[in-house]
């Protein structure tokens, strides 16, 4: 067949929409003979295809009608899908020049182009040009644009639908792409210079695959309004600068389900790009993109594009099934950005990605991809290297992650690696709903209760501190429930004690003031009377700004609170004075054997003076008689007189 045949058969096969569709080795003859078999059918057929650019932007949703500056996009567009690395909007007195410097026409581009009503790009969602609306978007400022690409060259007339043959000598090879449109009489060029020049944005340009500049020029006056991006490729992503600003760049193609299709019906079948971009700091609002902006926001951690379905005038997207899966896939790849090592934060994760929903339901659904991939991928940093929430446990705070040990974490049931570092305070009821275990006052109580052995006094104050400092925020009745009845306490002996075990004794618990005092009633009643605590938990006679007393103090006013006839009797600052007081005089309910009795004698002669200068020393004689009548009633409550305590009427019962 010789160019002709060839054509023809080509554009039957394209109207066609044939299965089985040879490409054609693109030449000067076989573009004249393509324009040629084109204008044939077009005057043949004209009646059937005269309203066909009316039919197109009925179809399109007159998404053209929609923006009067849409042709702006879509040949910004166009060039990235043809690779340009530049596009320039030109614009003098009389015409817009657009040229890029990318691929020149194929014939299925230059079909797309004149049939507006259809388009090669339909099952390539990547490309962004769709559906040849940007000659056709082009008509409000344009009636018959020339077109040069390639071997391409002709003017458009009929609704941009006819190629029209060019001057001979206009009919030279072009490497790219250039358009000359002449400006209808009521355009102003200079106010179309302003309208475009203030639509440039840079920030979109991270969005394009290979476009790195843009250029609108007023050759009236010789103004000109750039944009520009430097691409520095990274193992897995970019690092772009625009302007002035730095960006970090992540790419992912993500296969679409089978039968997958876009609003329209077309079905998706080659993989769909997502591009992330993020800068370092403070997340602020950002709109989503269809590769260029749309009106809807978000405050994702990473700005986002893809090839979504939106409206005709890009205000929102377009709640089809394609872009609900779309909008998940994009949450899911956040969460594979952030371990990246060039363009994540794979000691820190947590930082960049979703942690909370959007207000808007289909927005909403980046969270809900980020999430169920949070939740199944290994992408927690630990020392073994990365985990899924459900194998890690982390520290409320950097004091716990020194307390707790794996040996600690078993005993309570829970074999699991420790986060690297800690998680933001945003992070970390995420993490736990993930599965992850928070040692927050919860698992440091479960750890405390079961009183550990062979851990130093320090350790015992330290993570009880904890506990309590923690337990105001995120505690709960649980909490002081195990601190009471578990082994939570040290005695002063360094044993694990329970303080409910103590109050069902009858015995008291007390901080001393001094260790002299602590090991003199300890050897005194072998703690069937007190409950000593260690001298860890001591108060100094002083408050400083020493950490640990800091720690004492919280310690000893959480004892206080939970002191009740219910649970256990405290006393703070035990002395000698009180120990009379509150174990002789006020108490008669223990035990007055006669090796106690002779114990309890010797003590209080021993600390009789400190006890009545504590009471007073105006009461001397009444203080005397008070103890002597309680040492008494303890003697006759047993029903036996014994000798001790007939020596304690004589020493403190004047006859």
């Amino acid at each position: 067949m010789n160019a002709h045949q060839e054509a023809d058969q080509f554009l039957k096969d394209l109207i066609n929409e044939a299965d089985s569709i040879i490409e054609p080795d693109e030449s000067k003859a076989w573009a004249d003979a393509f324009l040629s078999r084109i204008r044939s059918f077009r005057e043949k057929d004209g009646f059937m295809h005269s309203r066909e650019a009316e039919r197109a932007a009925d179809r399109l949703g007159k998404q053209a009608a929609a923006d009067p500056y849409r042709f702006f996009w879509e040949f910004w567009q166009n060039a990235d899908d043809a690779k340009a690395t530049e596009i320039c909007f030109s614009i003098n007195n009389d015409h817009l020049i657009i040229t890029n410097d990318g691929h020149p026409f194929s014939a299925r581009e230059i079909y797309s182009l004149i049939f507006v009503a259809s388009t090669t790009k339909a099952d390539q969602p990547n490309l962004m040009g769709q559906f040849g609306v940007g000659s056709l978007s082009l008509t409000r400022f344009s009636e018959s644009p020339t077109y040069s690409s390639g071997y391409y060259s002709f003017k458009l007339e009929r609704s941009f639908t006819y190629p029209v043959s060019v001057r001979e000598a206009d009919q030279k090879y072009f490497d790219g792409t250039k358009v000359i449109a002449p400006l209808k009489t009521e355009i102003n060029p200079n106010d179309l210079y302003k309208e475009l020049s203030e639509k440039i944005e840079g920030d979109t340009l991270l969005y394009m695959k290979h476009l790195e500049r843009i250029i609108v020029r007023n050759q009236i006056t010789g103004e000109e309004t750039t944009a520009s991006i430097h691409v520095r490729s990274l193992n897995s992503g970019d690092y772009v600068i625009v302007g002035d600003q730095e960006w970090l760049r992540y790419t992912s193609d993500v296969l679409p389900p089978s039968g997958m299709k876009r609003d329209d019906g077309t079905e998706v079948i080659d993989a769909v790009t997502i591009t992330l971009v993020r800068q370092t700091g403070e997340i602020s609002s950002h709109p989503v993109c269809a590769y260029f902006p749309t009106q809807q926001f978000h405050w994702y951690p990473w700005r986002f594009s893809a090839p979504f379905d939106i409206t005709a005038g890009r205000e929102n997207l377009l709640p089809s099934k394609f872009n609900r899966w779309l909008l998940r896939e994009i949450g899911r790849t956040m969460v594979q950005a952030a371990i990246s090592d060039d363009v994540g934060l794979p000691l820190k994760p947590w930082d960049i990605v979703p942690l909370e929903g959007h207000q808007d339901e289909l927005i909403n659904l980046v969270w809900e991809g980020a999430r169920d991939e949070m939740k199944s991928l290994a992408w927690l940093p630990t020392r073994a290297g990365l985990a899924r929430p459900v194998e890690i446990v982390f520290p409320e705070t950097t004091e716990v992650k020194k307390l707790i040990t794996n040996k600690d974490l078993i005993s309570i049931g829970e074999n699991r690696q420790w986060l690297i570092d800690i998680p933001s305070e945003k992070a970390k009821p995420v993490l736990q709903a993930l599965g992850a275990l928070r040692t927050c006052c919860h698992v440091l109580s479960r750890v405390l209760e079961q009183g550990p052995k062979k851990r130093k006094s320090e350790w015992y104050l330290r993570i009880l501190d904890q506990i309590i400092r923690l337990n105001e925020d995120l505690g709960g009745d649980d909490i002081s429930e195990r601190l009471l009845s578990g082994k939570c306490f040290l005695n002063r002996n360094g044993q694990p004690t329970s303080l409910i075990r103590a109050g069902q004794s009858g015995r008291i618990v007390c901080n001393t003031r001094s260790e002299i005092l602590s090991k003199e009633l300890g050897g005194l009643f072998k703690n069937n009377i007190l409950m000593i605590l260690h001298k860890e938990y001591r108060l100094p006679d002083k408050r400083t700004a020493d950490e640990k007393d800091e720690m004492r103090y919280r310690v000893n006013e959480w004892l206080r609170s939970e002191s009740s006839d219910d649970t256990f009797q405290y006393e703070t600052r035990f002395d000698a004075a009180a120990f009379i007081k509150t174990c002789i005089v006020d108490n008669n309910s223990f035990s007055n054997t006669e090796e106690n009795s002779d114990r309890l004698l010797n003590f209080v002669r021993n600390h009789l003076e400190a006890y009545i200068s504590d009471r007073g020393p105006g009461r001397r004689e009444e203080t005397l008689a008070e103890l002597g009548k309680s040492m008494l009633i303890k003697s006759l409550l047993d029903g036996v007189l014994n000798s001790t305590f007939k020596l304690s009427l004589v020493l403190f019962c004047p006859p």
